[in-house]
């Protein structure tokens, strides 16, 4: 593993795929599997960080990334025998539509702590859900879920403690760090939580299956669809659809200048998450582990000052008239 040095401290950095990589196409819009042990004595290649998750970027939208995406970063200080480091597995922003892990925390690894950064798929890919039980959705948290599941049995490996792990996020990871603490899969797999600037409380935190959705998308990706079609119907030809117009097609659901930013996101999916996290959390039902929320003075600013310069009447009125542009549920 490669050495990178900041200032009088040095750490180790290594890359390493959680999710199956023989057969990443045949999970296109199903929950991941977990990869194979990677052969002792193999080397893995750490100098460069792997691609992010297929997706569009904003300003403007432009597709990147790859459908072989699932992996961690684990950065440590040592790997030398001695005492465990305590773990902070952090997941990253962008309205679960877009970002990676390719973070780099030397400042957090020169105290003493062992980071890992999650990738997970986002929007369409990610996210997609008529919220029955064909297509429940919330692919991109069952991601992050089998990344967890990887740390508690490897991490000890890069002098990282197993029972002492803190899920973090920022913005969109910041929502999912709370909705594992809503979902019992993740029970046990973290012990604190620093969710920053993003809570499942937040308007733009929950969404809700929708099958028109769906069906919007089948016709993007050139699928026969029906007014009527049923989601299994439209599902086997979902899967074989090319990823890049899977991804593209989030662009149908923004109808004025790439807004509502995040028309995908987590869903109540009776499997990763049991019930409206607002309820569980009124029936004291989320995981008792400590928690530090923080935020900071301008929230918003980032997706406000891109807007401001188009606020003109046109632009509010095609916002308005989408037909897509804003999806209510009650759950």
């Amino acid at each position: 593993m490669p050495f990178f040095k900041r200032g009088a401290h040095e750490y180790l950095v290594c890359c390493q795929m959680f999710c199956d990589r023989s057969q990443i196409f045949a999970f296109c819009l199903k929950p991941p599997k977990e990869a194979a042990p990677i052969p002792e004595g193999t080397v893995v290649n750490a100098t460069t960080f792997g691609p992010s998750c297929m997706q569009l970027s904003r300003h403007p939208p432009t597709l990147k990334g790859a459908e072989d995406c699932l992996l961690v970063n684990v950065y440590t200080p040592s790997t030398d025998r001695g005492p465990l480091y305590p773990v902070v597995a952090f997941l990253h922003g962008g309205g679960f539509m877009f970002g990676n892990a390719s973070q780099s925390p030397e400042r957090v690894v020169a105290r003493g702590i062992v980071v890992v950064t999650i990738q997970y798929r986002l929007g369409v890919l990610g996210f997609l859900s008529a919220g029955d039980q064909h297509l429940p959705g919330n692919y991109g948290l069952l991601d992050q879920q089998l990344a967890l599941k990887w740390i508690q049995r490897n991490i000890v490996e890069f002098r990282g403690d197993r029972t002492r792990v803190t899920l973090a996020g920022n913005s969109a990871g910041g929502v999912a760090t709370t909705l594992h603490m809503a979902s019992p899969g993740s029970r046990g797999l973290f012990h604190r939580g620093i969710p920053a600037s993003g809570v499942f409380l937040n308007p733009w935190g929950m969404h809700c299956g929708d099958i028109e959705k769906v069906r919007v998308v089948a016709r993007i990706v050139g699928c026969p669809v029906c007014p009527s079609s049923p989601t299994w119907a439209m599902l086997p030809c979902l899967r074989r659809a090319n990823a890049s117009r899977l991804a593209e097609s989030l662009l149908r659901f923004q109808g004025w200048h790439e807004n509502p930013f995040a028309p995908f996101g987590p869903v109540v999916d009776g499997n990763f998450l049991p019930g409206d996290p607002y309820k569980l959390l009124m029936r004291g039902q989320l995981a008792k582990v400590p928690l530090l929320l923080s935020a900071v003075a301008a929230e918003g600013n980032y997706v406000v000052a891109g807007e401001i310069s188009v606020l003109t009447k046109d632009g509010v009125k095609a916002m308005i008239e989408s037909p897509l542009s804003c999806i209510h549920c009650n759950f």
